[in-house]
């Protein structure tokens, strides 16, 4: 029986490098997703905004600003998995002088408002949630929105080497 190798496999006997293959996925997904994903956006507090701008949010709500916060945090610690209540609100708690209470309320609200109508972005990163009820929990979002920002970041490394 012949064992048939993975388009990747060949690739990388062609020579195609790590970066080579960053770039082929990048592209492919602009391809196919155009303005769905972000990845030209200089710093990560920009892409962030950028993306959830894309997704729907009103920056004139509180929740939308500590979504960024909470986001910008998670991604400074290189991981989604840590406690809301005791490790991602107690930070803005102190920041913005306000209630555990408040700033779940506030969350909770502005997820609500960016899926009343989501938009296409929206729904290709979060539609099982939305199928379920409508709109994902506050730690839904915030895992699934830091498992995308971390793809966009990377090809946005990708976009920026020279070629």
């Amino acid at each position: 029986m012949i064992k048939r190798t993975s388009k990747l496999e060949e690739l990388k006997n062609l020579g195609w490098s790590k970066e080579d293959v960053l770039q082929l996925f990048a592209e492919a997904i602009t391809l196919v997703w155009e303005d769905e994903i972000i990845p030209y956006s200089s710093s990560t507090d920009e892409l962030i905004s950028d993306t959830l701008k894309s997704w729907g949010f009103s920056f004139k709500l509180r929740g939308t600003n500590y979504l960024r916060d909470l986001l910008k945090n998670c991604i400074d610690r290189k991981s989604a998995n840590i406690l809301l209540r005791d490790g991602l609100y107690s930070s803005l708690e102190k920041k913005y002088d306000v209630t555990y209470e408040s700033v779940r309320t506030n969350i909770r609200t502005a997820i609500m408002a960016a899926f009343e109508s989501p938009t296409v972005s929206a729904i290709s990163v979060f539609g099982q949630y939305i199928g379920k009820k409508g709109y994902p929990t506050i730690k839904e979002f915030i895992l699934e929105a830091y498992n995308y920002l971390l793809v966009a970041s990377n090809m946005a490394n990708v976009n920026n080497f020279a070629i």
